[in-house]
């Protein structure tokens, strides 16, 4: 199994130039989940990150991947909020007293909706994931039991 570390993107087609998502929100199934031990910083303590690959599938049959981490440190509150985002996006209803193996083992081949950015960094360009798109639900009164 491959690993694959930060939040970066590559085309995965043969051509050798590499062409950025435009920023917007798009569809994605997550290709590969990997659990990976991380070091800590000054923001955050040593904990276990979750890595992901997302796929996107676009016009013509090509696909571009994002690789989004999520840190499960239980205490930083931008990659709790992103994980429960990207919970509440895939549909997957991930329990609070979930471990991090079950985080993973549920979130594999799950779909949903990413918001999608342009990052530069060391004068190279690639795709980063702000955020999952939480779903709406279309509830109506008269769905209500009550």
């Amino acid at each position: 199994m491959a690993f694959t570390f930060g939040s970066a993107a590559r085309a995965e087609d043969n051509s050798t130039s590499f062409t950025p998502l435009p920023a917007g929100k798009y569809d994605f199934q997550i290709d590969k989940v990997a659990l990976n031990s991380y070091q800590g910083s000054a923001k955050i303590k040593p904990c276990m990150q979750l890595d992901l690959t997302l796929r996107i599938d676009l016009d013509g049959g090509r696909t571009q991947k994002v690789w989004d981490t999520i840190y499960l440190d239980g205490t930083h509150s931008y990659s709790m909020q992103k994980l429960k985002h990207l919970d509440q996006s895939c549909g997957t209803h991930i329990p609070a007293s979930a471990d991090e193996y079950r985080i993973a083992d549920m979130l594999k081949d799950a779909i949903g909706k990413a918001e999608v950015y342009i990052d530069t960094y060391n004068g190279k360009q690639r795709n980063k994931v702000r955020d999952y798109v939480v779903k709406e639900l279309d509830i109506t009164k008269e769905d209500l039991p009550f």
